[in-house]
């Protein structure tokens, strides 16, 4: 096993970062679903309106480059799989994250809340290598290996 694909967090349990990671999902989702309908009249409106365009770009500008220099300090404190890109990491994870939650929102996929953010949550910790795939609630022993 590599050390770019070696799990980098040894112990049982998860990670404060991994902890991190839920906790923030689980803010976003249940804001996003809060703000719905807000949120989706500011999403079609800013292809009307470039004012509204660019505020938008500079909020998710700044969103995602605080993921990006998230991943970067995981990497360099050996939390994360170096061999991943953080901007590139960091728009795929958050870009999934907000267009399945789109979906849920208001376009009428349906999902259990709790089933959505435990998945959301698995797919970050597994894809960046930060700690087992288990959460809490299940087999802790749970790691995602790659030989």
């Amino acid at each position: 096993m590599s050390p770019e694909t070696k799990p980098v967090h040894p112990g049982p349990g998860p990670a404060p970062v991994a902890r991190r990671v839920r906790e923030v999902n689980r803010v976003y989702v249940k804001a996003f679903r809060r703000n719905a309908h807000v949120l989706q009249a500011v999403y079609q409106a800013r292809d009307e309106d470039e004012r509204l365009k660019a505020q938008w770009d500079e909020v998710a500008d700044h969103f995602q480059s605080r993921v990006t220099r998230a991943i970067t300090e995981w990497q360099k404190a050996g939390k994360a799989y170096a061999d991943l890109d953080p901007r590139h990491t960091a728009h795929a994870l958050t870009l999934m994250v907000e267009r399945v939650v789109m979906a849920w929102s208001y376009e009428g996929v349906e999902y259990d809340a709790e089933v959505l953010i435990d998945t959301l949550d698995k797919v970050w910790i597994r894809s960046l290598g930060l700690t087992s795939a288990a959460t809490p609630d299940t087999d802790p022993a749970v790691r995602p290996t790659a030989e």
